[in-house]
Formats: structure tokens, C-alpha cells, sequence
């Protein structure tokens, strides 16, 4: 049953939020060229890359196990 759910949270989510993780990457990249700040860029960057990776992957995927779990059938005992 969370399938569907979670199915669909990717589907109407994965555009918008991957689009405005790589404009602001995108428009960090700038920011690199800068002797003094470029490491606070790189960080960003790595950042938004790792956010949205988290929230495009991997946190679908422990809900989903978390809640298939919760909803499967004991197990009997005996034949």
C-alpha cells in the first residue's frame, strides 16, 4: 500500500527539486572562481548534491522499508 505513495511523491516531486538543487549549483559554480570563497562554494555544492540525493533516494526508500515492514503478515508457528 505505501508504494503507490511513495511512487507518487517521486513522480510530482523529483523534478523540482532536483531543477532548484542544480540552479543553485549551478549559479554557485561562480562563486569557485573566487580565491577567498571558493571553499565555502565547494562545500555548497557538496551539500545541496548530498541533500538531494538523501532526499530523492534514500529517504524514500528507509520509508518504504520501514513501512512494508510495519504492514506484513505475522509469522506462524508450526506447520
Amino acid at each position: 500500500m505505501t508504494l503507490p505513495a511513495v511512487l507518487l511523491a517521486a513522480i510530482f516531486c523529483f523534478r523540482p527539486i532536483l531543477l532548484t538543487a542544480l540552479a543553485d549549483m549551478f549559479g554557485s559554480w561562480v562563486i569557485t572562481l573566487d580565491p577567498i570563497f571558493s571553499g565555502l562554494a565547494r562545500s555548497f555544492i557538496f551539500g545541496l548534491f548530498a541533500s538531494t540525493a538523501f532526499s530523492l533516494l534514500v529517504v524514500p526508500v528507509i520509508y518504504y522499508l520501514l513501512a512494508s515492514r510495519k504492514t506484513s503478515p505475522p509469522v506462524k508457528d508450526g506447520a
